[in-house]
């Protein structure tokens, strides 16, 4: 044998030797510790912490509320008319979401506008039942009726 393969033969015993260690080092946490080791690492991640809801008023960029947080004297759950609640909370999650871009994207006159008409009727609540094209008072009507008109270009 050369000097080379009794180098790698020593290098393979080593790694097959400590492969063994580590075998022997598992099976004896599985055995005999198993249980202790359980409730240590349930101990650590499992943690009941109580966070309170904060509520508010959602308002516009100018501070005008649109909706006012009400609490609830009760809550009930009606499972025949679970499709039904289902349609009208994606309603107001898809207008909630449409008001947010504009807000962030859109200018003042438009997003203002349309949080006015969306979010502010029914109480707060807005949805499918507002009716559309009914503008409240205070909004920048000049500005919303110069995006309708088109531009013209000789």
């Amino acid at each position: 044998m050369t000097a080379i393969d009794r180098r790698v033969g020593f290098l393979f015993l080593g790694f097959m030797l400590l492969l063994g260690v580590a075998l022997m080092r598992a099976t004896y946490l599985g055995a005999f510790k198993a249980d202790s080791l359980q409730h240590a690492a349930s101990s650590q991640q499992i943690v009941q912490t109580q966070i309170p809801a904060t509520r508010g008023a959602i308002t516009d960029r100018t501070g005008v509320q649109l909706a006012i947080s009400q609490s609830a004297a009760d809550v009930v759950a009606d499972p025949a008319g679970a499709p039904f609640q289902a349609r009208r909370l994606a309603g107001l999650l898809t207008v909630t979401m449409q008001a947010a871009l504009l807000v962030r994207h859109a200018p003042a006159a438009v997003s203002d506008a349309f949080c006015a008409t969306r979010l502010a009727g029914q109480g707060g609540l807005g949805g499918p039942a507002v009716s559309f094209g009914t503008l409240p008072g205070g909004l920048d009507h000049a500005a919303l009726l110069d995006r309708t008109r088109p531009v013209l270009t000789r």
